[in-house]
């Protein structure tokens, strides 16, 4: 009994006077009105309203200076996420699934015989019939037979607005290094994390393994000399994916020219 008469007296004691409500609700509509009237003078952007969203970069960065979408792009950006597609195709992890960005220029030219709208269908329908070198096969990405035909049409609009950075392979010239000490590389192979994905043998962890790869880093890309490919493997490892293996080595460019020399001489004495 008595805690309710102290329930029933809180109650009284905290209830707000009706008197008082009305009026401040009034003033509180009434200087939203005045704030909203105020800043219409100003450069305040418009937001973006029902139907305009703004277009998030690939790798989710969500850049200031993106279009807007409308129509059937803004219809595929919904379906877009609400299918999970930016979950493995951000940009973010690549290890799951190639970046999206530039897709739909890039889907032109992944199958010789198919356009860039027919190969997107394809791999929404059968994504094992084409794995990007460097994924895993069979595909880890599920089939979306629920998504109808409109509905793809909407999905490839929202791609089209995927644009991709144009990035030119680095080449890095391998004999402005400093002459490197292959003791302290190999210290390096160690302290930095490689020993965590690449063994000196043959066998693979992560990624494959370093016995030999002086002699293998000669023919791995044209133009490049072994030295410069495995310096460009350090700094930018995403220039070339050697097949099978997934895109997931961080670039190391935080390297000073003589860790990377270091480490380049160290590589060459793994036979």
């Amino acid at each position: 009994m008595w805690i309710t008469s102290i329930r029933n007296s809180a109650s009284k004691r905290f209830r707000p006077r009706r008197s008082l409500v009305l009026p401040f609700a009034i003033a509180l509509i009434a200087l939203a009105s005045a704030c909203s009237s105020a800043g219409g003078s100003d450069n305040t952007p418009t937001p973006a309203g029902s139907g305009q969203i703004p277009v998030e970069n690939p790798d989710g960065t969500g850049r200031p200076d993106s279009p807007l979408l409308t129509g059937d792009g803004r219809r595929g950006f919904d379906i877009y996420f609400s299918n999970g597609c930016s979950t493995c195709h951000s940009g973010i992890d690549i290890s799951l699934g190639p970046s999206h960005a530039g897709i739909y220029d890039i889907a032109a030219t992944r199958v010789e015989g198919l356009s860039a709208e027919q190969y997107i269908v394809q791999s929404l329908q059968d994504p094992d019939a084409f794995i990007v070198p460097g994924f895993d096969s069979p595909s880890t990405m599920p089939t979306f037979p629920e998504l109808a035909a409109d509905e793809i049409q909407f999905l490839i609009a929202y791609m089209k607005t995927l644009e991709g950075d144009v990035v030119a392979p680095t080449v890095v010239s391998a004999g402005g290094l400093p002459v490197g000490v292959p003791e302290e590389g190999r210290r390096l192979y160690g302290s930095i994390g490689c020993s965590g994905c690449h063994s000196l043998g043959s066998d693979r962890i992560v990624g494959p393994g370093f016995k030999g790869v002086g002699d293998r880093a000669k023919s791995r890309r044209p133009g490049l000399s072994a030295d410069e490919y495995i310096v460009e493997s350090i700094v930018d490892p995403r220039a070339f994916i050697v097949e099978g293996f997934p895109r997931q080595m961080p670039a190391f460019d935080e390297l000073s020219t003589q860790q990377i020399a270091d480490l380049l001489a160290f590589l060459k004495t793994v036979k």
